[in-house]
């Protein structure tokens, strides 16, 4: 079997790994994964049950009713407390492994956000960005959240994509087409130090 994910909690005692690329990559903002991650999001691969094993140890699970009525089983190292997995009964086929368990979480490249909502009851200032559509023609958007007391920032940032970057203009097409993989993870950063508009890579980016 050809290991490409492995990983473990900070104490060594679980050790899993991971034989197929991840189905999904992404940060979750709900408040359970603020409360598990003890931060503003939790991130997460989404991969198969089946290419996945744990080496040694064993997780320690306690069961929670998300939101969505269904329950979660998140499990975590017994010694040292690392958040590792979430299993989901309703989901039996899939693993959801806690990126930064990875021996290399360099390798995690998160592709959305979900439950952004829970990012808002910090109190931080957000600010929401169009940034084109799927191939179904359904729109994407993006949210960036700033500094406490740092709307500034923000909103210099949205007017200088919206002067920059053309999604802000574009509509559904009127055929069903797919964005260039190339233009759908970039977008503007405003550089506070005066140096004005540069583009980079969505993964990149972390304004708080």
């Amino acid at each position: 079997m050809s290991v490409l994910l492995p990983g473990g909690c900070a104490c060594g005692t679980v050790r899993y790994e991971c034989s197929a690329e991840p189905v999904l990559s992404l940060n979750c903002h709900c408040r359970d994964c603020q409360l598990a991650s003890g931060s503003a999001f939790g991130s997460f691969l989404i991969v198969w049950a089946d290419s996945f094993r744990l080496l040694t140890g064993e997780p320690k699970f306690y069961r929670k009713i998300s939101d969505s009525g269904n329950p979660m089983l998140r499990g975590f190292c017994s010694e040292c407390g690392s958040p590792l997995i979430i299993r989901a009964p309703h989901r039996p086929k899939l693993v959801f492994i806690h990126a930064a368990t990875l021996d290399d979480p360099g390798c995690y490249k998160p592709t959305m956000d979900v439950f952004t909502a829970s990012a808002n009851l910090t109190g931080l200032p957000a600010i929401s960005l169009p940034c084109g559509f799927v191939a179904s023609g359904l729109p994407v958007g993006l949210q960036l959240t700033g500094r406490a007391f740092d709307e500034e920032t923000l909103l210099r940032l949205g007017a200088g994509y919206e002067r920059d970057a053309p999604w802000w203009r574009d509509t559904p097409p009127a055929t069903l087409g797919s964005l260039d993989p190339g233009q759908a993870g970039m977008f503007l950063e405003f550089s506070p130090t005066g140096a004005g508009v540069e583009r980079i890579t969505l993964s990149e980016y972390c304004l708080t």
